[in-house]
């Protein structure tokens, strides 16, 4: 549900945060000078997109679990939601989607966010942080939520939603662009206005020696 009701200037600027959430999520997937930097980044942007489209789930019992129960959604009061802008509270409730995203914030959690002793005993499930296995997913999440909202949108729906998704749609598109030219799309994850530097990297010369 809605935290209360909001100004038109509120939601166009909300809106302007949650696109900046997108944008810069799928601008730390792309190639990048600076990978650790990247990948903790997009990280720490998709914690914040799957906490703005799913919630958390509410911990669950035994008996939640072998009756195969959902887990019941949560929310801070201060935190911005799609229902604010008029969408679904909880636009991927019920699909596979939110149950892979559920399974992505511990690890986030875990590995990211609290120094965990499963960054020792869990270390496998690093194997986890590949851009694509996370990109399906939060933008199907994404294109669900701007599908929920009111059609036609009430008076001041924030542009700053969709033209996000446009901006990562395309940011995607130059990197396989660049992918098929035999170009490298290279990007400094740090603002949304950040240039974008394309390198072309010549052919392979065949085997080389390790350094020794």
């Amino acid at each position: 549900m809605a935290t209360k009701d909001r100004s038109r200037q509120d939601l166009v600027q909300a809106g302007l945060h949650v696109g900046y959430e997108l944008t810069e999520f799928v601008r730390c997937s792309l190639p990048t000078k600076d990978p650790n930097a990247a990948l903790e980044a997009r990280l720490v942007h998709a914690r914040t997109l799957i906490e703005f489209i799913c919630g958390r789930p509410e911990p669950q019992t035994e008996a939640d679990r072998a009756g195969r129960r959902r887990p019941a959604r949560r929310r801070n009061r201060s935190d911005i939601a799609p229902a604010d802008f008029g969408a679904q509270e909880f636009p991927v409730a019920g699909t596979d989607v939110e149950a892979t995203l559920d399974r992505t914030l511990p690890l986030i959690d875990r590995h990211l966010s609290h120094l965990s002793w499963a960054r020792v005993d869990d270390a496998d499930e690093a194997g986890q942080w590949t851009p694509e296995r996370l990109l399906g997913p939060i933008l199907q999440a994404y294109r669900r939520f701007l599908d929920t909202l009111p059609d036609p949108p009430p008076d001041g729906h924030p542009l700053g939603l969709t033209s996000a998704l446009t901006e990562a749609e395309a940011l995607l598109a130059a990197r396989d662009h660049a992918e098929g030219a035999g170009t490298a799309l290279l990007t400094t994850p740090s603002q949304a206005t950040s240039t974008i530097e394309v390198l072309t990297f010549p052919p392979p010369e065949g085997p080389q020696s390790p350094p020794v």
